[in-house]
């Protein structure tokens, strides 16, 4: 029996949240000596690489880390805990894209359609439409909203993925070499908008890699502009 245990295969189980009333999908699941690697299912199952003596890695965004010892060969139960720590966040009554979405309904109680642009067709069916989404202000105004609105909400599906408490988590990095970190490895909206908990921790991974190959080099920013003291209530002669 126990030479059977020392020679499993595979070890599979279920994730769940820590009162165990809500399974939970795409948790990453990594074997921390042989670095073979799982994802749940939506049901929160799932089946890895491992044997008696092993350490599973579990993470996904949002949890707390847990390291799964394991114990015997049998299926096991992974709880984890939700973790609450926010990094600058301000809470408000409503979202961001909520209130960049009612500046958007402003325009369009203005006489703004199509977010100001002119649809092919338009010249020919509501031209005084066409001309007013061509010429007008409200218009040009809008259509500058509408690119700024939705490099916004690309960034806030990056930062949903690419966050300090997610990098530093995987990668190990603190202070000044996390900042730094984030500032050279940052992926693109169109990079990372598919990724899920085993695409993220690849990335992170191969990046980091490459970051301590290349010493860990400091991110330079832009130096700081002293601004003299303004006296306001100065008359200019």
């Amino acid at each position: 029996m126990q030479l059977r245990a020392q020679n499993v295969g595979h070890i599979k189980g279920v994730v769940t949240e820590q009162n165990g009333a809500q399974r939970i999908g795409d948790v990453s699941i990594v074997n921390k000596r042989t670095q073979d690697r799982a994802l749940t299912n939506m049901l929160g199952n799932f089946d890895i690489a491992a044997s008696v003596g092993d350490t599973l890695i579990v993470t996904k965004y949002g949890y707390a880390t847990k390291n799964q010892p394991i114990s015997s060969a049998q299926d096991i139960v992974i709880r984890l805990d939700k973790n609450y720590m926010l990094d600058e966040v301000t809470i408000t009554g409503r979202s961001k894209s909520q209130e960049m979405e009612d500046v958007m309904n402003d325009y369009r109680r203005q006489g703004v359609f199509n977010d100001g642009k002119t649809k092919p067709l338009q010249y020919v069916f509501t031209p005084l439409t066409a001309l007013y989404n061509a010429f007008g202000s409200a218009p040009k105004n809008a259509r500058r909203f509408n690119r700024y609105m939705n490099n916004e909400l690309e960034e806030s599906v990056v930062d949903k993925k690419f966050n300090k408490y997610n990098v530093s988590e995987i990668t190990g990095l603190k202070d000044d070499d996390l900042n730094s970190f984030m500032a050279y490895y940052r992926p693109s909206f169109q990079e990372c908008q598919y990724w899920n908990e085993y695409d993220i921790r690849k990335y992170l991974e191969k990046s980091l890699a490459q970051f301590e190959k290349d010493g860990k080099p400091k991110f330079q920013a832009l130096p700081k502009i002293d601004i003299p003291p303004q006296d306001l209530n100065k008359k200019d002669n």
